[in-house]
């Protein structure tokens, strides 16, 4: 007998000598499938016998059965607890039962154990005197591949079976391991599945399946991914199921589990276990190549687009001259002072407030007559090819003049005699003001930066360092932390620590979840690529229409592709963090994957706002100093559903709605100062309503800018309202999920909003000159000749923003239905996780998930377009008659 043996013995030995009994031996002998009956004397007795003629090796072994005889009383009261330990070979296990598991059962591990040696000794101790029933069984535990098993498993009587990869295994085979409930009754019990290695003795208790190499807790459903090149797995290997004895571990901590003495006798389930082999690494490079097909395809239309984009003004009347032809007039952002002088350009110089965003300096031609950023803005103009009227295809008349008003005049005086004379920032406010009158047009909306290069750089250039700044400090901790928990999952063996589509998991390498990982590449190839197709646009503008000096051509929308290509490159990184999210998919990752999105959604409303509010965009600072904020309450709900910090974030969300919707109405004024603040604040919600300079009152001055602040505000506190049902309904619940649904949704609203007010516009344009009414102007470029009427152009009736931006909002409602069909929750415990767990149904290594990353980054891919192609039919119509809405 082994030392180990010997301890257990001299373990009873001396229990049963503090009692001052002595255990009775006997020598019995057992038949197979045959119950004996043993009297237990207390404290216990001692049987001594050979097991009966069977084959015993790895995958058959002897299974020992205890129960109490099936006829005693049943009660709390009645059964004692009885305690049996088995020593075979130089193996020993133990075992019990009372009155809550009135039978257990036992599978003997035989592996490494000499042939021949069935000598058995069992020690049973008892409380007191009680009958118990032995039976032995021989039990096949081999589990081969492709072939089902369905077995009961139940408290305290765990199975264990043996698989063997060793015939047909070879490095690169990966084996997915499954058990499903076939009893829905019993879903609700928990279950531990674990695999390890064939080593003794069996991992079957509570106290020892947790050290398996790989487990995980089930309910209904369960799946792991088994790779043969591990090497613990590329020997015969054990898997043992195991009902636990409390269901907390498979629920969430709100579940209420039942007593034993309700549930405990039939506490078991119907198991339906199956391994199989499953897709080796060369399966893989046909679904990933025609994932990266088709994002490249929808590359490539919006490069043939914007090829396809004529930037150049066309004269109807025969005259093709660009009116770039003139050098003397556009200067290109690569002219050398031999060329300016070579056509006849005076002295060069560097003025310092032509600068891009505050960092490039762009040549100028002396000029013998000092010019004023008005006056030089005119002279600019003069040199312009006029725009083509709707009406009459003439040259352009005279700008239209702004309406003025005398309660819009008294409120700008108000706003100004609130800031002290010696304010350094009355000039600009004096400027910013203008964006009060009753027509607001661009050109009210331009007189800040184009003399401040600062101004602009903080509101266009300071995004494209600060997003790869953010990504860069972000990516580190974030690729470092998923890693860590990774490497805690296959130290622990534990499958419960990430929120994977088990039955969907394609490993490869380091990653556990492969397609989860590579499906992310449309983000990255479209980020990219959208990079360029920013650049390609850039070089196609007109010299007067570059970015680095559109702000003193006085025509068309405000390039300022800086924010462009920060979107670009989020959307980029949006790849990269949500291959560190799915890594090891938990809440605390999920923060990684939703920042980036957090920037694109924020970034997209604010590029445009700024298409026709250049004067009153958010700087750089204040966006992230806002976003800040967001990730930082974001994380405060990850540790506490405390109603507090819940109800702290719907406030800053009711309060941040009605700043933007107030901030929209007067475009940007309140921002230009604190005192100008309280101004507005006081005309909202007293002056307006009291009477105007003259007593009459004055009420909605804006009309337009109000009903959209109106509607805008009704989404968001509908939605508040909801939050709050919501929250009540599920007191677990985060913000992750609601901020993104914030941002995303005003965003789209957004784009709907400011696509159907251009599509509004194109109508109204399109039924005058169809009618040969006089109407607005509209760019040759994007027009035709109407055939009735000689004189008149008709716009094209939709353009390739609205296009774009019809398929973006197509893509992002199909995107949503496949994210709402989850295969995963992390909101749920990981069992009650396995149960939407789902089979791959694209091309074998797709799941709804993965069609999600494709579809969602189509979606922003497109939505990006939009915006960078909405505004082309606006760039030579002078910006006094480009409505602000």
């Amino acid at each position: 007998m082994t030392s180990r043996a010997g301890a257990v013995l001299l373990v009873w030995m001396a229990l049963w000598s503090f009692n001052g009994l002595h255990a009775q031996e006997r020598a019995v002998s057992l038949a197979l499938n045959e119950p004996f009956l043993i009297d237990v004397e207390a404290p216990g007795l001692t049987l001594a016998f050979n097991l009966p003629p069977m084959s015993l090796n790895a995958s058959h072994t002897a299974q020992f059965q205890a129960q109490f005889q099936p006829d005693l009383e049943v009660g709390s009261q009645v059964l004692p607890h009885v305690t049996l330990v088995l020593i075979y070979g130089n193996q020993s296990l133990s075992w019990f039962i009372a009155n809550h598991s009135r039978s257990s059962s036992q599978r003997l591990c035989w592996a490494g154990l000499p042939e021949g040696g069935n000598s058995v000794s069992l020690v049973v101790h008892s409380s007191r005197s009680t009958q118990i029933q032995l039976s032995i069984q021989s039990v096949d535990m081999s589990l081969p591949f492709g072939q089902a098993q369905i077995t009961d498993v139940a408290l305290n009587h765990p199975v264990t079976f043996l698989v063997d990869p060793v015939p047909q295994g070879s490095l690169g085979d990966r084996y997915l391991l499954r058990v499903d409930s076939q009893d829905a009754g019993s879903d609700h019990f928990c279950l531990i599945v674990a695999a390890y290695a064939n080593v003794c003795p069996f991992k079957d208790k509570g106290a020892t399946i947790r050290n398996g190499e790989m487990w995980m807790t089930v309910l209904a459903k369960g799946a792991m991914t088994i790779r043969y090149e591990d090497a613990r797995f590329a020997m015969p290997f054990y898997v043992t199921l195991l009902v636990l004895e409390s269901d907390q571990d498979c629920h969430q901590t709100d579940f209420v589990v039942a007593p034993y003495s309700s549930f405990s006798r039939t506490r078991s389930k119907r198991m339906r276990v199956s391994i199989e082999r499953t897709s080796r690494n060369e399966s893989y490079l046909y679904p990933i190549l025609t994932m990266v097909f088709m994002s490249v395809l929808m590359g490539i239309l919006g490069m043939c687009v914007m090829m396809g984009k004529k930037f150049e003004e066309n004269d109807p009347s025969g005259d093709d001259t660009a009116p770039h032809d003139n050098p003397s007039v556009y200067l290109s952002a690569n002219a050398s002072r031999e060329d300016i002088a070579d056509n006849g350009g005076g002295a060069v110089g560097y003025d310092e407030t032509d600068e891009l965003d505050g960092n490039y300096l762009r040549p100028q031609v002396a000029s013998p007559v000092p010019s004023t950023s008005s006056s030089r803005r005119s002279q600019e103009q003069d040199y312009l090819k006029p725009v083509i009227s709707a009406d009459n295809g003439n040259a352009n008349p005279d700008p239209r003049p702004s309406r003025t008003r005398p309660d819009i005049d008294d409120l700008k005086r108000r706003c100004m005699d609130s800031v002290p004379l010696s304010s350094t920032r009355r000039a600009r406010i004096e400027k910013g003001l203008e964006r009060l009158n009753e027509d607001t047009n661009l050109g009210h909306m331009t007189h800040i930066l184009e003399d401040d290069p600062w101004f602009r750089r903080n509101r266009s250039r300071v995004y494209c360092y600060l997003v790869p700044l953010l990504a860069l400090f972000y990516f580190i901790p974030s690729i470092q932390f998923v890693f860590l928990v990774k490497e805690s999952e296959s130290l622990t063996g534990s499958q419960d620590l990430c929120y994977h589509n088990f039955l969907c998991s394609k490993p490869w390498n380091i990653f556990s979840d492969f397609n989860h990982v590579v499906s992310n590449l449309p983000y990255m190839i479209y980020g990219f690529m959208f990079v360029g197709l920013v650049r390609f646009k850039s070089s196609k503008l007109p010299p007067g229409q570059n970015p680095k000096n559109d702000h003193k051509a006085g025509k068309g929308i405000l390039q300022q592709l800086s924010i462009f290509y920060a979107m670009g490159f989020s959307l980029a990184a949006q790849g990269f963090f949500s291959i560190c999210y799915h890594v090891c998919p938990t809440n605390h990752s999920l923060q990684f994957d939703s920042t980036m999105m957090y920037v694109m959604c924020m970034l997209g409303c604010v590029k445009i706002y700024q298409f026709r509010h250049p004067d009153a965009n958010a700087n750089a600072y204040s966006f992230f100093y806002f976003l800040g904020g967001i990730v930082l309450l974001e994380a405060l709900t990850l540790y506490s559903y405390s109603w507090w910090v819940y109800s702290l974030f719907l406030v800053l969300y009711v309060a941040m709605t009605v700043f933007i919707a107030i901030d929209c109405y007067f475009i940007g004024v309140a921002r230009l100062d604190t005192r100008i603040t309280k101004v507005l604040i006081e005309d909202v919600f007293y002056t307006s309503w009291k009477g105007g300079p003259n007593g009459e009152k004055v009420g909605i001055r804006y009309p337009k800018r109000f009903g959209f602040a109106m509607v805008f505000c009704l989404i968001n506190f509908a939605y508040v309202v909801y939050l709050l049902v919501a929250k009540v309904k599920r007191p677990d619940r985060s913000v992750t999920h609601v901020v993104l649904v914030i941002l995303a949704g005003n965003l789209f609203l957004y784009i709907g909003y400011y696509i159907f007010r251009k599509n509004q516009m194109r109508c109204k344009i399109m039924g005058k000159s169809m009618c040969c009414r006089d109407g607005d102007q509209v760019d040759a470029s994007y027009s035709y000749p109407n055939p009735f009427c000689p004189n008149h152009r008709i716009p094209i009736f939709i353009s390739a923003g609205s296009i774009f931006a019809l398929l973006s909002f197509m893509c992002a409602v199909t995107a949503i239905t496949f994210y709402l069909d989850r295969s995963a929750n992390r909101n749920l415990s990981p069992a009650e996780s396995r149960i939407l767990n789902e089979d791959c149904a694209y091309f074998n290594f797709y799941d709804s998930h993965d069609a999600w990353h494709f579809l969602s980054a189509t979606a922003i891919f497109m939505a990006f377009l939009a915006l960078l192609t909405v505004d082309d039919d606006q760039i030579h119509v002078p910006r006094e008659l480009i409505e602000v809405f």
